[in-house]
């Protein structure tokens, strides 16, 4: 074997690592934003290409630089590949002990190449090296990586392992061969091994690919599972709300909780209710199922003491969702209620206010394990009974009052005026100057009109009275007028005013029965802006906003205008929950709002539909760059930190933008285009904005 012929075979070796480096620059260039490290695969093959490219001009150049600088190269190449294997797979450990392993190679080597040369042992230290390394990265890729990237990491782990049997067959062969030839390779045996490395290499070059295309390929499809996951719990949640319109709370409750149970594979699940106290459970709700097949426990409306529940009750004093796989093994499992069904693992997640709990929500029994994935969809939805749970109180609130009003209205403490048929008072009872505080000699013959609000009072109410003296009838008669009436003291209040027409000594009267409705109708004002509004933001709900949205692109249509539909999310909003707490999440949402109202005009419409989610509606855009504008505002003005005792929130914005008529003339199209336009900027970066099919 020759020197021409090894130097021949280096030269091979040297264009097959250049292919190796063409293959992987382009692996790199494709990756570089969402997997940076593979730069760091790029570099080890450089090395490779240098230090091989060195070791070819041996006898050459100096042996500083065709033995020392070429065999370090070859190393701290392999520890630079290693420490891109463990940030590609998420498992950053230290290199102090590589660095101080790469330094002691190079003492040895140097040792062996001047202070007693030796290429047998040389050859040896480099295989200890190369083992040392292959070592490390075979375990990472093989058991020290997720389950879930095993599939994609093992042929990589194959190749490191035949690098770990190359080396130990080079340290074997070199202790116990003798030598054949000392100028470029040691003997035949490192002709082989050298042969094999190459094959290995190309094979690693080749696994690398694959690896990135699997791990890709796994992305991709989580994504498509976890968008497909996203788009049926919003389908489901407007599902519950459209389903709320027409059915009682606990109707809505147990929807709820039928669906939770469906989409998590769970038999048994509950909603009940905390009180104000933070110590007592109103007993509430439970799934058709679990009281069908499950539970034969009773106490709806009943108040059950959390300190004497078991572990199911734990998210109350946590504030957090609390998760038992192992439920028989848990030492303080008491306070199950009488009936109650058999216990295997449960899930329970509080639904979480200004700091306090307001109700929880918890399943039990899936076949496999809770996670966390499981925690965001019993979260969501336990969000979403909440809120329609505050606007049914709501509605009954309103009912409750207008009942009282009935009440009002028949119970003698109403004031009850009569009047000629000139509309001029004749009688005053003690109610009405409790209501209006005028005594009846200050109101005796004056009309009604002085004392109603002329802007509140129709050119026909009282106009007809005259025609009383004949028929009895007239446009006001069997009617209640709600009218603003005007007290002694200048005060003007909201009244109902209902008349009636009686005969008495052969003369047509009218008698009108005054109510006080002043603080009835702040109330109806304030429960009907609840039942259309966020809590937590006072912006427009998504009923409102489609109502809105429905009017916006009727007028766009009568004018030939465009509007526009963008669909925010925040980014980073998970992270001010997690790191400030809730409170400081629902101070986030706020100021948020207050921001994106800052960013839209008066007759534009911002609401929020949930969680960290937002609907602009912007009408009488020009062209696509106004929307193109607003989004900008938008980002800018969410960008801009959020302080919280002393204290930053960080955040972004998502924006997904559907014109009308451009991209649809249909309002939950344009909602829908929307919302996957602003998933489009969610996986492309975030805090961003996109038109639809852009």
């Amino acid at each position: 074997m020759n020197v021409i012929y090894l130097r021949t075979f280096f030269v091979s070796y040297v264009l097959f690592i250049a292919l190796c480096v063409s293959v992987i620059a382009p692996l790199w260039w494709y990756n570089r934003k969402r997997s940076p490290e593979i730069a760091l695969w790029l570099i080890d093959y450089i090395f490779q290409f240098m230090g091989l490219l060195l070791i070819t001009l041996r006898a050459i150049i100096p042996d500083f630089f065709s033995i020392l600088v070429a065999d370090i190269l070859l190393i701290g190449g392999t520890i630079i590949l290693y420490i891109g294997f463990g940030r590609y797979v998420n498992r950053r450990v230290r290199q102090f002990h590589n660095y101080v392993m790469l330094a002691v190679f190079a003492a040895v080597q140097g040792y062996f190449t001047y202070g007693y040369p030796d290429e047998a042992w040389r050859t040896i230290n480099l295989s200890v090296a190369l083992l040392y390394i292959s070592v490390q990265a075979s375990w990472l890729m093989l058991r020290g990586v997720d389950q879930s990237l095993r599939s994609a990491t093992r042929m990589t782990g194959v190749v490191c392992v035949v690098f770990c049997l190359i080396s130990v067959a080079q340290i074997v062969v070199n202790c116990f061969v003798p030598e054949t030839h000392t100028i470029i390779v040691s003997n035949f045996f490192g002709i082989i091994a050298a042969v094999i490395y190459q094959m290995a290499f190309v094979a690693l070059t080749f696994a690398l690919f694959l690896m990135v295309s699997r791990r890709l390929a796994m992305e991709l499809e989580t994504k498509r599972l976890q968008r497909e996951q996203e788009e049926r719990m919003i389908r489901l949640r407007l599902t519950l709300l459209e389903f709320a319109m027409t059915h009682s709370l606990d109707e809505v409750l147990q929807k709820t909780l039928d669906e939770v149970e469906n989409l998590l594979e769970s038999p048994i699940s509950f909603y009940h209710f905390v009180e104000e106290d933070q110590k007592t459970l109103s007993l509430q709700a439970w799934s058709a199922r679990t009281l069908n097949e499950f539970c034969k426990t009773e106490g709806k409306g009943l108040h059950y003491a959390i300190d004497q529940a078991g572990v199911w009750t734990d998210c109350v004093y946590q504030k957090r969702a609390v998760i038992h796989n192992d439920y028989i093994s848990l030492p303080h499992r008491k306070g199950l209620p009488e009936g109650h069904a058999v216990i295997v693992r449960e899930l329970v997640v509080p639904i979480m206010r200004g700091g306090q709990v307001m109700a929880i929500l918890g399943v039990g029994n899936k076949p496999s394990d809770y996670n966390e994935e499981d925690i965001k969809t019993v979260s969501l939805l336990a969000d979403v009974a909440w809120e329609i749970t505050l606007r049914k109180k709501a509605e009954e609130e309103l009912r409750e009052s207008e009942a009282r009003t009935v009440a009002i209205t028949d119970s003698a403490h109403d004031a009850i005026i009569m009047m000629d048929h000139h509309g001029n008072i004749s009688y005053w009872n003690p109610a009405a100057k409790r209501i209006l505080g005028y005594t009846a000699d200050e109101v005796m013959g004056k009309n009604l009109h002085q004392l109603i609000v002329p802007e509140r009072f129709m050119p026909d109410h009282l106009a007809a009275f005259p025609a009383f003296q004949k028929t009895g009838k007239g446009n006001a008669i069997g009617k209640t007028l709600e009218l603003s009436a005007r007290r002694k003291d200048g005060r003007e209040i909201d009244i109902n005013l209902s008349l009636s027409a009686v005969k008495i000594e052969g003369s047509w009267h009218s008698v009108g029965i005054v109510q006080d409705i002043s603080e009835r109708k702040r109330a109806e004002e304030h429960i009907r802006h609840l039942a259309t509004h966020d809590p937590l933001t006072d912006l427009p709900s998504l009923r409102l906003a489609m109502d809105r949205l429905a009017s916006a692109l009727s007028i766009a249509h009568r004018y030939k205008r465009i509007a526009a539909v963008m669909f925010v999310d925040l980014d980073g909003f998970k992270n001010v929950n997690d790191t400030l707490g809730h409170d400081a999440g629902d101070y986030t949402l706020q100021e948020v709002a207050r921001r994106l109202l800052s960013c839209v005009r008066e007759t534009d419409t911002v609401a929020r539909i949930g969680g960290d989610e937002f609907l602009i509606i912007a009408t009488e855009i020009n062209s696509p760059d106004n929307a193109a504008q607003i989004a900008e505002k938008i980002i800018q003005a969410v960008s801009q930190p959020v302080m919280i005792h002393g204290r930053q929130a960080l955040i972004g914005a998502s924006i997904g933008i559907a014109l009308f008529p451009d991209h649809s003339d249909d309002k939950d199209q344009l909602i829908k285009l929307a919302d996957e336009a602003m998933y489009k900027v969610k996986n492309s970066g975030k805090n961003g904005y996109r038109f639809v099919n852009t």
